[in-house]
C-alpha cells in the first residue's frame, strides 16, 4: 500500500481498485459509509479506466497516421521528382524558365570559369 497518492495514472487506477475492493470486502466495519464510498469512486474509477482506454486506441490511431503520411510524402516526393526530370527533358537545365517552376538552373560552367 501507498504513503502517497502516485501520479501515473496507470498506479493511480491501481491504487483504486486496491482500495475500492478493500472497501467491499470490509462492509462490516464501515457500515453506512460503504454505498457513500463505492457511489463516489467507483464512477472515477471508471472514467480514468476508460481514458486509459481512449488513449491506447488514439495512440494507435496517431500511429496509423503516422504511417499514412509517411507513404503519403513518399509518394509525393517521387512524384516531385518525376515532375522535375520532366520539366528538365523539357527545357533543359539551364533554361531560365525553370526558375517559374521552382527549381535551380545549372549554370555554364564554361562562363563561370572565365570570370
Amino acid at each position: 500500500m501507498a504513503n502517497t497518492i502516485p501520479r501515473k495514472p496507470a498506479e493511480t487506477l491501481a491504487l483504486l481498485n486496491q482500495m475500492i475492493n478493500g472497501v467491499e470486502k470490509n462492509r462490516d466495519e464501515l457500515g453506512d459509509y460503504t454505498d457513500d464510498l463505492l457511489r463516489r469512486f467507483v464512477p472515477i474509477r471508471d472514467t480514468l479506466q476508460a481514458a486509459m482506454v481512449k488513449r491506447t486506441e488514439m495512440a494507435g490511431l496517431a500511429r496509423q497516421a503516422t504511417q499514412e503520411l509517411q507513404d503519403t510524402s513518399r509518394n509525393a516526393v517521387q512524384a516531385a521528382q518525376q515532375l522535375r526530370y520532366l520539366l528538365y527533358s523539357e527545357f533543359g537545365k539551364q533554361n531560365a524558365k525553370l526558375r517559374g517552376f521552382g527549381l535551380r538552373t545549372l549554370k555554364n560552367r564554361w562562363l563561370s570559369r572565365k570570370k
